[in-house]
């Protein structure tokens, strides 16, 4: 029993560290596309505000 452990915790280890890369990079683009969202609607924010403000200043 301990000596199938020793031999299968490798691939257990493997196995839980694919997971967790492919579930980190899954984070990440959810992350990515989430601030490409918002920094668009905030530059478009910056864009209208200095749009009104810039002629009039």
């Amino acid at each position: 029993m301990g000596i199938v452990l020793e031999n299968n915790q490798p691939l257990l280890i493997a196995s839980i560290a694919t997971i967790g890369i492919f579930y980190a990079a899954f984070k990440t683009a959810q992350i990515m596309a989430f601030i490409a969202q918002v920094g668009g609607l905030g530059t478009a924010i910056k864009l209208l505000t200095n749009g009104f403000v810039a002629p009039t200043a």
